[in-house]
């Protein structure tokens, strides 16, 4: 904050923005308090649900559906919370809504570990992850896109440290020994993680009370502040991507564009349709790491040979988020997003190239385990960990990019992208469950490894037919996004 204010002191005639310490509301840092304890619950319950559930004798196939149930109302959360948002623009009311029902959704999970319950539980949270969206729209009011820009990085940035300090404390409660502590001989480190998250939201509840009595005041939606932000930047620098050969020095000022079919390879509705099922594979491939990735390691119903604890996990989730949060923040300083797709994608492959061990048996399917050196596996985590954020968020963005303009197939390709996104979440997880209890642990990173591949591939087929989509349009950056990024929901914290 203090070098913000610094580096931008300007006279009263040249100041277009407000200096950040003396204009910052404290309904802000309010907000950001339950930004940061709401994704330390998240993390808390991310990190220890496998060990949980098994604990309590549910499958590897209930955990991969509640993934499932989490990501699929999570999608549902972020929708109708955005909805009304816009009808009635009450945050501290829908902030209380949803955090209320994130925590009905952390009591029945505490309180009755079954595999119903526990389904039903996690899709609750998941719809009361809405939450992160009204916060957004709390926390971004600002009259200048310099302050703007400030408290959207500041959000992100307490977002990620949430996901360091949840494992943080998973750390330190896991390798306590609460056999001799008084009144809880009978709870275990588990049964305390599930708790604590359901007392953290609790306490996201009480600070929305407070926020609410200190910030009377209906604010004005924050969509045309976005809006706003959105057309200064397309109007002084629109990203370009090469690759695609997209034009964007164009100094038309038609509305209209053109497209020649006979020059496309691919007809554009078979293009729009490629790239959604491009997008729907990438979710596909990081699933199988979040699915996968503790069940496989972990000593608690593991089926390796590493045999690591709870401690150990949380600590490399510790340095994982740290390195995760670091190169989310350097892949911000790179315009050109085909870039960041195609590299994230390599990085995956190579990730789960280093996890998948190369001497397969002689017959086809086997329950036995072969492991990979542990730095070898652990350094292919990290990679397809960073890789698999980048390359959700980078898919979004070239997608809106490429296909915004085709207005007579706008419906088309919104309603697709986001069934395509949307399947993904939910489908993920189950095949990896699938792969991982029906053929083998090993073929379940090879499986993930191929599709990878294939992403890149359909990418590549892709090339001409996309060039040829965006050679002869007039690119209008005023034009309203398909779907707003916050629909897609935050991907930068998926391990």
């Amino acid at each position: 904050m203090e070098t913000f204010e610094n580096e931008n002191l300007l006279d009263d005639s040249q100041r277009n923005y407000q200096i950040v310490g003396k204009t910052t509301p404290r309904k802000y840092w309010i907000g950001l308090i339950i930004i940061l304890l709401s994704n330390i619950s998240l993390s808390i319950i991310s990190v220890s649900i496998w060990p949980y559930l098994h604990n309590n004798n549910i499958s590897i196939f209930f955990l991969a559906a509640a993934i499932s149930g989490f990501h699929t109302g999570s999608s549902i959360g972020r929708k109708f919370f955005s909805y009304y948002i816009e009808k009635t623009q009450s945050y501290w009311l829908l902030l209380f809504t949803s955090l209320g029902i994130t925590l009905i959704g952390d009591i029945l999970y505490a309180s009755y570990p079954s595999q119903s319950v526990v389904l039903v539980s996690r899709t609750l949270v998941g719809f009361g992850t809405g939450s992160q969206v009204v916060l957004q729209s709390l926390l971004t009011e600002a009259a200048d896109p310099i302050l703007l820009k400030t408290r959207i990085s500041n959000v992100s940035f307490f977002t990620s440290l949430a996901y360091i300090v949840g494992p943080a404390i998973i750390a330190s409660i896991s390798s306590i020994d609460l056999s001799n502590t008084p009144y809880i001989q009978t709870t275990n480190s588990l049964k305390v993680l599930v708790w604590f998250s359901a007392f953290l939201t609790f306490s996201c509840i009480i600070i929305t009370i407070i926020g609410k009595i200190i910030d009377n005041s209906i604010s004005k939606h924050y969509k045309s502040n976005l809006n706003n932000l959105d057309d200064n930047n397309n109007n002084n620098q629109i990203n370009n991507h090469g690759y695609f050969g997209i034009n964007n020095n164009n100094n038309n000022n038609n509305n209209t564009f053109r497209v020649s079919k006979r020059s496309c390879i691919i007809p554009a509705n078979i293009a729009i349709v490629l790239y959604g099922f491009t997008h729907y594979l990438i979710f596909n491939a990081g699933m199988v790491l979040e699915t996968l990735m503790i069940p496989y390691m972990i000593d608690v119903g593991g089926v390796s040979d590493y045999d690591w604890n709870l401690t150990k996990i949380a600590l490399f989730f510790i340095g994982l988020g740290v390195s995760c949060a670091i190169v989310l923040v350097l892949s911000k300083k790179i315009q050109n997003q085909t870039l960041l797709l195609f590299s994230s994608l390599v990085l995956m492959t190579v990730g789960y190239g280093f996890m998948v061990v190369w001497q397969f048996p002689n017959y086809k399917f086997t329950t036995s385990t072969i492991d990979p050196p542990l730095f070898r596996f652990l350094l292919g985590v990290t990679f397809v960990a960073i890789g698999f954020p980048i390359a959700v968020t980078s898919s979004i963005t070239l997608y809106f990019e490429i296909f915004s303009n085709l207005q007579q197939q706008k419906p088309f390709i919104s309603t697709f992208f986001q069934l395509a996104s949307n399947l993904g979440r939910l489908l993920g997880p189950i095949w990896a469950a699938l792969m991982f209890t029906e053929v083998n642990a090993n073929y379940s990173f090879l499986f993930a490894m191929i599709i990878c591949l294939v992403c890149l591939l359909l990418l590549l087929i892709l090339k001409k037919s996309i060039k040829s989509i965006n050679s002869n349009q007039v690119y209008n950056p005023k034009n309203d996004p398909i779907i707003r990024m916050e629909d897609e929901g935050d991907e930068t914290n998926q391990f």
